[in-house]
């Protein structure tokens, strides 16, 4: 069985490129994790020039613990940022899962700001792949002009919001907090319902950056940490092109 059938069950389109090409860094000090072309990057040291690394880049996420000291989620991180080279249909959602599976934690979607359009298609692909673990959360708003409670709401699969009478379990664990101040900016903001777990092997990606980092040491003068730092400043690069460009 070939990898990309493992790693890629929702995805409608097969990759044009090879898995077996692509790398995993993690920028520790922001949570980012950046999945990266070895081979365009081998190449670009080659013709000898100052590198760009965001040439290299196939997708970027940078993760968020929860921030609300009521929300904890089931102990899913939120993805706060994340895009994808255009070039790479797919990596978008494998650093989703090599990242939740390199952190052992699931992942939802943003819980501060509104998850964007291309988001919310990922997130339905993730929901659609059984490569991940659901998990189920509940999730509540706060409306000031309704009192301090919380309220609770679920979203039908016609995409409908709907408030709830109360969380859907007792306990207070899986309690999720959105984004938005009433049910309708709530329902509009949220990317994922849900959190996902992977428990996908990441071995072979990290296996391929650490064979990458005595190049970089030796042509590039990087080192580890000043690698993936440059990696994660261009995997937002990355994102401000995607999103500015729409």
């Amino acid at each position: 069985m070939k990898l990309y059938s493992l790693l890629f069950e929702a995805d409608d389109q097969k990759p044009r490129w090879n898995p077996d090409n692509l790398a995993l860094a993690h920028y520790k000090a922001e949570n980012d994790f950046i999945l990266y072309d070895t081979e365009k990057l081998k190449d670009a040291i080659k013709l000898g020039t100052r590198v760009n690394l965001l040439t290299v880049v196939a997708a970027y996420v940078e993760l968020r613990k929860p921030r609300n000291q009521y929300s904890k989620c089931s102990g899913a991180w939120n993805i706060a940022f994340s895009a994808r080279n255009p070039a790479y249909p797919g990596a978008g959602q494998l650093t989703v899962k090599l990242a939740s599976s390199v952190m052992g934690v699931p992942l939802t979607s943003d819980r501060s700001g509104s998850s964007s359009k291309d988001a919310k298609a990922m997130w339905q692909r993730v929901a659609a792949d059984s490569s991940f673990t659901k998990v189920p959360l509940d999730n509540w708003f706060e409306d000031n002009s309704q009192g301090d409670d919380p309220r609770y709401m679920d979203i039908m699969p016609s995409g409908k919001a709907v408030e709830l009478p109360g969380p859907q379990t007792p306990t207070e664990e899986d309690d999720c907090i959105v984004p938005g101040g009433n049910i309708q900016t709530a329902a509009k903001a949220l990317g994922s319902k849900d959190a996902y777990q992977s428990s996908v092997d990441a071995t072979p990606f990290q296996q391929r950056h650490e064979a990458m980092l005595t190049l970089v040491r030796s042509e590039m003068g990087q080192d580890e940490g000043t690698f993936a730092r440059n990696l994660a400043d261009a995997g937002s690069t990355l994102f401000n092109a995607v999103y500015e460009s729409r």
